[in-house]
């Protein structure tokens, strides 16, 4: 079965929490004995116009299809443990051997009691 590429889409806290407790998504795959052929900094496909060179790059890992599944739910336990809070992952294919996971924080308002 020929590797997929999966880019990860980290929002801003995702990259900052992982910056803070030192921990890379290599560290993670690793913690979790998922064998992967590679893992580089690359630009989203959506991002590959003159427009958005600015975007910046992204982590993107190379793997088996088969470990698709297991790679999403690896990182988003990470996540989770890490930071305490939810973390909300969304997948998107692009062509069948591109794959885009989405990783955010949830963000929990409190609202303000309008009696006081």
């Amino acid at each position: 079965m020929s590797d997929i590429k999966i880019y990860l889409d980290l929002s801003e806290e995702i990259q900052q929490l992982l910056a803070d407790n030192g921990i890379t998504i290599e560290d993670i795959l690793r913690h979790e004995n998922i064998d992967v052929s590679d893992v580089k900094k690359g630009v989203m496909p959506q991002n590959c116009g003159e427009n958005n060179r600015d975007k910046g790059l992204v982590t993107f890992i190379l793997a088996s299809s088969f470990l698709l599944a297991k790679i999403g739910c690896a990182i988003s336990t990470a996540l989770n443990s890490s930071s305490g809070k939810t973390v909300n992952e969304s997948k998107e294919h692009l062509g069948k051997d591109v794959v885009i996971f989405k990783f955010t924080l949830e963000v929990t308002i409190n609202k303000q009691d309008s009696t006081r």
